[in-house]
């Protein structure tokens, strides 16, 4: 299986140049829930994360904020972080406010890789909280996962196989926006999607 990754890597890349790091560690673990069918990860003192499947941890980095998962088809990237922690964007009163910001600022400056690589809106959901986009390079597409709940930002990125038909794809992806948080730390949860921080 051959994967590849956008190297300005939105949850990651793009984030580590102009965003200050967060100064606290986060711990992250995880574990295979059979009579559940997914995935368990806990992204600690955040929020506990839920991957349909059974997935292993590749790796994490940058303080555990940024977490790799892996199966015999698909590769995870997933980002867990305070809306808060992004300190260069500026105060925004709604997660979807925040999340138009955060978007326009991480796909303002793309352009066609030299492999003819292109980036295009796959569904606009930004009012419901979430916008995915699709990035094609060749024989390879990843799927990308911008979204915000309670004050906190969910990022993903899913490479996959010719196993995963890309609806499928898109599909698996729409859905940890939808089931994620599992639970979140109730001090992080600030607001309401349409609500005010408080």
């Amino acid at each position: 299986m051959k994967l590849t990754y956008l190297p300005m890597f939105f949850a990651c890349a793009l984030s580590l140049l102009f965003l200050q790091a967060c100064t606290s560690y986060v711990s992250v673990t995880g574990m295979y829930v059979p009579a559940q069918k997914r995935t368990l990860v806990s992204v600690d003192p955040i929020a506990r994360l839920a991957f349909p499947g059974n997935w292993g941890i590749a790796g994490t980095f940058t303080n555990g904020h940024h977490v790799v998962l892996q199966n015999d088809s698909a590769t995870v990237f997933a980002t867990v972080r305070t809306e808060s922690s992004y300190k260069a964007l500026k105060h925004t009163e709604t997660d979807i406010a925040f999340l138009r910001e955060y978007t326009n600022r991480q796909t303002k400056d793309f352009k066609p890789g030299a492999n003819g690589q292109t980036l295009s809106v796959l569904t606009d959901s930004i009012d419901s909280g979430f916008i995915i986009f699709s990035r094609k390079g060749g024989d390879n597409e990843d799927l990308f996962l911008f979204g915000a709940k309670s004050g906190v930002l969910y990022l993903y990125q899913l490479g996959f196989s010719k196993l995963w038909k890309p609806a499928y794809a898109a599909n698996y992806i729409k859905e940890l926006f939808k089931v994620n948080p599992v639970d979140q730390n109730p001090k992080i949860m600030a607001r309401k999607p349409a609500g005010k921080r408080s």
